[in-house]
């Protein structure tokens, strides 16, 4: 809700009108430093350990989180989101049970502690900027955050290795820069509007394309099917389908030379997978063919241990021939570190996206969902749970609007 809204509603501070236009600046500064503070939390992923931002040499991460932290705690806005937030992930604090009987428990303590500090600081900071601005603003700046980090890795890349995937894309690996493009594209399909839909889509698949990571693009493949069908209505369907449709044909037309050039070997498997069956996979052993393997395995393991092998364990209870700390899905992880029962429990809070709420957030959710399920463990599975919160959260809060009235935000 913006400054201008606010002079002409009941509970709002009057602003003179000659002053409306700074008071929405100053709030439009204020939503996008939330977000961008959120979503930097997101992307340090740890408080202790980060060795990606220095000064001097020394991690700034301590910097930021304490910084966020003092926000969420301090400011009421942000505060009243603490409790509810806390709640929601009561599942997932009860997976810490496992630690007492994992043979890794320095592993399991890590990623479980990270996720959640990470997460009780991100989505105070994301749910107080959607009930001041609104979900589509928050979303459209994480869109624009994407757009930057973008621009970042191409400029980067154009200096020290546009085409080689050895070379970081900016401050991501190969694979988190691709669930990132995908997560915008995702966005974007849903929280903008008009050509800029489409443009954004568009842009940000292609950088999914052209991080060469076959999870992530399976992930948006099914994630943009599903929403299309499931999101979209009527034309808006279609019209959707047939851009895209027109929007690969133009890129293959005036791109060719460049098309042709790239190693396409990475995206071959991902086609033979998808045509073939997963029985081709096993030819390809660094890839999704090993995966097929280690999900087979891990299976095999989960009836074996229904109860659980631990948290963080998964890699002591299967061969040592993987080389691998986790099963690159969050379900068979939870499941075979932590048991059937317990497993399932922890799952809820990262499904929570399913209520019925803004699209974009269920879309973006639902391809964070489909990618933990091809790569990451569960402290990669940040931005699935703290979007998934964020979306029940607004949920809740517009079920008690309509069930008690519209009460007026406090100032941000």
């Amino acid at each position: 809700m913006l400054a201008a809204e606010r002079s002409v509603g009941t509970g709002f501070r009057t602003v003179p009108a000659p002053s409306l236009w700074v008071a929405e600046f100053r709030e439009v500064v204020a939503v996008s430093a939330t977000v961008g503070i959120a979503w930097l939390i997101l992307m340090l992923e740890a408080p202790f350990g980060e060795r990606r931002l220095l000064l001097s040499g020394v991690p700034v991460a301590p910097f930021f989180f304490g910084m966020a932290a003092l926000i969420v705690t301090v400011l009421p806005g942000f505060r009243r989101y603490l409790a509810p937030t806390a709640l929601l992930l009561v599942p997932i604090c009860v997976l810490g049970a496992m630690l007492f009987i994992s043979v890794r428990p320095d592993y399991g303590a890590s990623k479980l502690f990270n996720l959640l500090i990470v997460t009780i600081i991100a989505v105070p900071l994301l749910s107080n900027a959607a009930r001041h601005a609104g979900v589509e603003t928050v979303a459209k700046t994480v869109v624009f955050i994407m757009s930057v980090l973008l621009a970042g890795a191409i400029l980067f890349k154009l200096r020290y290795g546009f085409f080689d995937r050895q070379v970081l894309f900016f401050m991501n690996g190969p694979i988190v820069f691709g669930r990132l493009m995908g997560f915008a594209a995702s966005l974007s399909l849903l929280a903008l509007w008009g050509m800029s839909r489409y443009v954004a889509f568009a842009v940000f698949a292609l950088g999914v394309l052209w991080s060469m990571s076959k999870g992530p693009l399976l992930a948006l493949l099914i994630a943009t099917l599903v929403s299309a069908f499931w999101l979209l209505k009527g034309s808006e369907r279609w019209w959707f389908i047939a851009s895209i449709l027109s929007a690969a044909l133009v890129i293959v037309a005036f791109a060719w030379d460049t098309i042709a050039s790239f190693d396409w070997g990475r995206l071959v498997v991902l086609w033979d997978l998808l045509t073939k069956g997963f029985q081709y996979a096993s030819a390809d052993p660094q890839s999704l063919g090993a995966r097929y393997i280690v999900y087979l395995t891990t299976i095999e393991q989960i009836f074996s241990q229904p109860l659980g092998a631990g948290l963080g364990s998964w890699s002591a209870s299967i061969p040592e021939s993987f080389a691998l700390d986790y099963p690159h899905n969050l379900l068979l992880e939870l499941w075979s570190e932590c048991g059937l029962v317990l497993g399932t429990i922890g799952l809820i809070p990262f499904v929570l996206f399913l209520a019925p709420g803004h699209p974009a957030l269920r879309g973006a959710g639902l391809f964070l969902l489909m990618a933990q399920m091809v790569s990451g463990d569960l402290l990669d599975a940040r931005y699935l749970l703290c979007f998934s919160l964020l979306a029940y959260l607004q949920y809740q809060q517009r079920t008690e609007e309509n069930t008690n009235g519209s009460p007026s935000p406090a100032p941000l």
